[in-house]
């Protein structure tokens, strides 16, 4: 059972790594979505102000929407890894029992 138990806890180990760096990834994703957003609002309030209003709220809406679903996108995959990392965690106690218990 030994073995077994050391690649289980190598196999959960090598996850909480993985998910880290996903976690990491996802973070600097939302930060360039961030930026992205500011970019555009900077744009957008750079246009010259004798431009048709039509136009405008026409920008906002293309600028707006896509951000909606993105942002919509980034929360699922947000739960998503949050899932995920109460999983590994509680594989990661459940292979402390077992060793814990094995002695």
């Amino acid at each position: 059972m030994g073995d077994k138990t050391k690649a289980l806890r190598k196999e959960n180990d090598d996850l909480k790594s993985e998910l880290i760096a996903l976690k990491k990834e996802f973070q600097s994703l939302k930060s360039k979505m961030a930026e992205q957003k500011d970019y555009n609002e900077a744009a957008a309030t750079a246009l010259s102000t004798t431009q048709d209003v039509q136009f405008l709220v026409d920008s906002y809406v293309a600028l707006v929407k896509p951000e909606s679903s993105l942002s919509k996108a980034l929360e699922n995959v947000s739960r998503r890894l949050d899932l995920l990392s109460v999983k590994v965690d509680r594989i990661d106690k459940t292979i402390d029992e077992m060793l814990y218990y094995s002695y």
